[in-house]
């Protein structure tokens, strides 16, 4: 979460990966990768991940994974929730 907090998204986003690779299961992660992808500009991968995450909880929403969220700044959630960072969720808007 520094990465994130300092503005490296990247950086971030490529230490989560990593988790993830560690622990597949843990698909969570991808509700702060997405997050992280997004801000850093990586726009396929944000998706590929929102795609994961919505796999797993096909009912999720925006509001529902910032309130699962770990315990982090109101800044850290600011980012987090808005665009690009989640690419204009499928989820907030259901087809």
């Amino acid at each position: 979460m520094s990465h994130f907090n300092a503005g490296r998204y990247r950086e971030s986003a490529h230490w989560q990966a990593r988790a993830l690779a560690e622990h597949p299961s843990s698909t969570w992660i991808h509700a702060t990768l997405c997050p992280a992808y997004g801000l850093g500009g990586q726009k396929s991968e944000a998706e590929h991940s929102l795609h994961l995450l919505r796999r797993e909880y096909p009912d999720l929403t925006v509001e529902a994974a910032m309130a699962a969220y770990p315990p982090v700044s109101a800044a850290y959630r600011e980012r987090c929730a808005r665009g690009p960072a989640w690419p204009r969720l499928a989820f907030m808007n259901p087809s």
